[in-house]
């Protein structure tokens, strides 16, 4: 077993742990609301709200050591179920001893640790280019099934760094950036049938 290979196996034997430190015995998230000096409760609302480090491996601007020095990149991620809105009420103050009876605004976590490149899609996040977005199939994200998944490693880095910069020719003689991942095998004269499609969500956060 490599060095990393250790390293993601205490990571996800981690991930486990966190499930006791963060749910109440129901599931629930143990985090109901805030407490100000006078031991009054403030109940919390139910709305919750990768850089160009990424290309140049070698700088070290918006993070802490250049990214071609790391030697894996892990997400450690939470699942979870976003509670009903019902019985929250948010101006309304709580004694200390109130505090069990206090809704959750989360609940159903499920805690995972996984390679960044294991979940991505072919897709941006946000439309930044530098923007990864991720699978969204819950069992798929916690088992590592993500798009690149059976291609490796290196097709994610060369696609994510080379997002929409390519411009292949369309059969009418004009030319469009390939911005989905089995053009870009197929650009690459690799072999598109080992793209991992995608699923829909199932309506989960994460």
């Amino acid at each position: 077993m490599t060095e990393k290979q250790k390293f993601e196996k205490l990571l996800q034997s981690f991930a486990a742990t966190l499930q006791t430190h963060l749910c109440d015995s129901n599931g629930k998230w143990s985090i109901k609301s805030f407490i100000d000096i006078y031991r009054n409760i403030y109940t919390i609302s139910a709305d919750t709200k990768h850089g160009a480090y990424f290309i140049h491996r070698d700088s070290a601007k918006n993070i802490q050591f250049p990214y071609s020095s790391y030697q894996g990149h892990y997400c450690l991620g939470i699942i979870y179920d976003r509670a009903s809105p019902a019985g929250i009420d948010e101006t309304k103050i709580h004694a200390l001893a109130q505090l069990q009876s206090i809704a959750s605004v989360i609940e159903n976590f499920q805690i995972f640790a996984v390679e960044k490149w294991k979940i991505a899609s072919d897709s941006s996040g946000s439309g930044n280019t530098a923007n990864f977005g991720s699978i969204k199939n819950i069992e798929d994200i916690i088992n590592g099934r993500g798009m690149f998944s059976r291609l490796g490693e290196a097709w994610f880095d060369d696609y994510w760094m080379n997002y929409r910069k390519i411009q292949a020719l369309q059969p009418d003689g004009s030319y469009r950036p390939i911005s989905n991942l089995r053009d870009f095998v197929a650009y690459r004269k690799g072999n598109p049938d080992l793209v991992v499609g995608q699923d829909s969500s199932d309506g989960r956060h994460s």
